[in-house]
């Protein structure tokens, strides 16, 4: 007897979606399929009409972009007309509800398929960041659900099945780093905290490159416990019962749960018990701006206060406060050079609202941990932000702030490679007397020719602010010449203002210097994409 099949495509920017879609693949091993798994833009698109079943695994890039590697296969089964009668689906969209357009790549690609004809196994699932119970629900039902559809035999998306790799480390299995050294980049007079922190990963005997990624799990702090619990009225010392055992309130607040940022199921709970008109008119258009106005910067311990007369049990607290999370973090080196060593550069998040002041979790966490602290962590291999494979390939790197993280690591690696390409970067932050991070290092690259054009944009040192996208509009010549030569363009920084600036940038000097239309240039930026030639590692 054949076996049934089951198609699974994933669209990761930051490793979660990738990691769930293969363990799906295992679970359906296990369960008697024929399982393929492969990035979306690996699927060619012609195929689908030919395959039994489709799960899709996708993320949300940024507000409401889809990953890299799902670009171009959303492009192209947007475009297409082709029904898909036999095929049945199922999509887990994952997301971050602190942006607008929610888990919106999973939504396209759940309409589009139902708009082409195709059937649902299952519907749509919905995650807010990383929860491994509920994606672990959604592999489960879903297998059974897809076991009972007749199979028409094997079939395939690729011309041969692709491997699953087992990661040695996650979120479920972390390596416990340590803390190695830490130095303050920024400036003293600077308006930001920018550090450089070496983590020691002796033993963990897990190669990295330039351009993956190191997640780490923080710890709230004391003050951020002691705020909540405040608020709720309740005490750090209170026991409760959590995964079968008695704890403290406190060490579980300060080690499991996500207690600054809200989530929805906290306004939800607040929603219920509440008839302040304001509140509910807001949270009733959760994509409007003045909602968005009206929660920025504020933490949980905030609308606790804020609705005071709602009652807050330690159970209920407990069910509405999302895991906490790991957080992403570019590496600021190359394996080829340290490889017991990551290197981190980090913005300290602190910023006042009403008169208080706030703290990120991880970046103060990290801050404030002694040398010798140990560090929970795995890597993400990010095959979407690499140095080019060709060496006498051109590198055009654009970043502000800590997006020059990966591309210190690039320069670390092109030269400790030999590439003879040529290496471009554009750096901006506000002050060069305070903000002008990796200086030094950055000056010697350039003697040594490692560095062959630097482009500084320091926005607030004249009366006009200049930006990195002004620099490349400087540049804009060259530019073209050099992706017409085979360059690769990489962006690391802010996406919701600084990287669609960049992008906008270069559809620009596209469409002047290779003297096309508008749609013209913006096919050629598509084909840079698909070429893995216009990278982003964006936040």
């Amino acid at each position: 007897m054949e076996k049934k099949s089951i198609s699974i495509i994933y669209g990761s920017q930051m490793g979660t979606g990738e990691k769930i879609a293969k363990k799906l693949a295992q679970e359906a091993q296990k369960n008697g399929f024929y399982a393929e798994v492969l990035p979306m833009n690996s699927a060619k698109i012609e195929k689908l009409a030919q395959i039994d079943r489709l799960l899709v695994v996708t993320s949300t890039y940024g507000d409401g972009e889809f990953p890299d590697n799902g670009h171009y296969f959303w492009k192209k089964i947007e475009q297409s007309s082709e029904k898909l009668g036999n095929l049945y689906y199922a999509v887990l969209a994952l997301g971050d509800r602190e942006y607008p357009n929610f888990c919106r790549a999973g939504k396209l690609i759940d309409e589009k398929l139902s708009a082409l004809g195709a059937k649902q196994i299952l519907a749509r699932t919905e995650i807010d960041g990383d929860s491994r119970k509920i994606s672990a629900e959604w592999i489960n039902k879903v297998l059974i659900e897809a076991e009972k559809i007749t199979s028409c035999g094997v079939k395939s998306l690729t011309d041969g099945e692709i491997a699953i790799r087992e990661e040695k480390y996650s979120a479920t299995k972390p390596f416990m780093a340590k803390l190695k050294n830490r130095i303050r980049l920024s400036g003293a007079g600077s308006s930001k905290e920018i550090i450089h922190l070496d983590v020691d990963v002796t033993g963990m005997e897990e190669e990295y490159r330039a351009g993956d990624i190191l997640n780490i799990k923080a710890r709230n702090s004391s003050l951020a416990v002691e705020r909540i619990c405040q608020a709720a009225k309740i005490s750090v010392e209170s026991d409760v019962q959590f995964d079968g055992k008695t704890q403290k309130i406190g060490d579980l607040l300060a080690e499991k749960f996500e207690i600054r940022t809200p989530s929805k199921e906290f306004f939800d709970y607040i929603a219920e018990h509440t008839e302040d008109g304001n509140f509910l008119r807001l949270q009733s258009k959760p994509k409007s701006e003045a909602w968005k106005k009206y929660i920025y910067g504020k933490e949980t311990a905030d609308f606790i206060r804020e609705f005071a007369d709602i009652p807050f049990s330690v159970e209920k607290f407990l069910a509405v406060l999302p895991e906490l999370k790991f957080r992403a973090y570019s590496i600021s080196s190359s394996g080829l050079v340290s490889s017991n060593t990551v290197s981190l550069t980090v913005g300290r998040v602190i910023y006042e609202i009403d008169g208080e002041k706030k703290y990120g979790v991880a970046s103060n966490w990290l801050a404030e941990i002694e040398n010798g602290a140990e560090i929970p962590v795995f890597f993400f291999h990010n095959p979407n932000f690499k140095i080019p494979e060709n060496p006498d390939k051109t590198a055009i790197m654009v970043g502000a702030g800590t997006g020059i993280a990966p591309f210190r690591a690039f320069l670390q690696e092109r030269e400790a490679r030999g590439d003879t390409g040529k290496n471009w970067l554009f750096f901006g932050d506000r002050n060069r007397e305070y903000d002008f991070i990796y200086q030094e290092e950055l000056e010697n690259w350039q003697k040594n020719a490692v560095l062959n054009h630097l482009e500084l944009a320091f926005s607030r040192d004249q009366a006009e602010k200049i930006y990195v996208q002004d620099k490349l509009q400087a540049c804009a010549r060259e530019i073209f010449s050099e992706l017409e030569n085979g360059a690769v363009f990489y962006i690391c920084g802010d996406a919701s203002k600084m990287a669609k600036d960049v992008e906008a940038a270069v559809l620009s000097i596209i469409a002047e210097y290779g003297q096309m239309e508008r749609e013209k240039a913006a096919e050629y930026l598509e084909k840079l994409k698909n070429e893995k030639r216009f990278l982003r590692d964006v936040y």
